[in-house]
């Protein structure tokens, strides 16, 4: 009798511990943990601003950013990544996005003039800004390969290029002219399908039919760039 006792006591005993155990435990920091799919977007409230300033900070492996936000919405941030946790802030007139790493999306409102400081670092940047207008483009944080999609422009609205990059793609608009100044030197350049290699620094490059007079992109290459290319988007 004693034995049967003993031997359902020990079978309890497994049985309890064996519930307890997780063979994949979850670290115990304190960190709420969601999936990438529930992550809610960092917002900001349109107002009633005609001119913004934008300014990404901080790394993402991709950025991708579109003029397509929500109505009600001056921007929209999502980053995924279940450690990527995208912060913004208002510093004077600019809004700030702070980034930490991940694949961030990025929407700004469409009726709006931005100014846009690209200052993450990333491996690829995609900013189709053929939807609103644009006042200027700093590409400052360096990156692998940037493509950039611009819309008509309003008198001379500058495009400068100061962190290191690969490959620089820039489309524009059909009639709309541009002109680049290289200032550190590129390995080539293709613009409107017109090819140079080894560019040095003070060499000036335009577009076809460019007029000084028209409405027109003033792009900078001054970060050191492997090429350049502009075509018709």
């Amino acid at each position: 009798m004693r034995r049967l006792v003993l031997a359902a006591l020990l079978t309890a005993v497994l049985s309890l511990v064996g519930g307890c155990f997780d063979p994949n435990p979850r670290p115990d920091d304190g960190v709420e943990r969601q999936d990438v799919d529930r992550e809610e977007p960092v917002t900001v409230d349109r107002g009633t601003v005609d001119d913004a300033a934008l300014s990404l900070t901080g790394d993402a492996s991709s950025i991708t950013l579109g003029t397509d936000a929500a109505a009600g919405d001056l921007l929209e941030v999502r980053a995924t990544g279940p450690d990527s946790r995208p912060a913004a802030e208002q510093s004077g007139d600019t809004q700030v996005l702070a980034l930490d790493g991940g694949a961030v999306v990025v929407r700004l409102a469409d009726d709006v003039a931005w100014t846009v400081d690209l200052g993450a670092g990333a491996d690829t940047v995609d900013a189709d800004l053929s939807a609103t207008s644009v006042s200027g483009v700093v590409l400052d944080g360096g990156a692998r390969s940037i493509e950039l999609t611009l819309p008509q422009p309003s008198g001379t609205v500058p495009i400068e290029q100061r962190a290191g990059a690969d490959h620089l793609v820039i489309h524009l608009p059909d009639g709309v002219g541009a002109r680049v100044t290289v200032t550190s030197g590129a390995g080539s350049a293709q613009v409107d399908g017109e090819s140079t290699q080894g560019i040095g620094a003070g060499t000036v490059l335009t577009t076809d039919g460019f007029d000084e007079a028209d409405d027109h992109y003033e792009i900078t290459v001054a970060g050191g760039l492997g090429s350049l290319t502009i075509d018709r988007g």
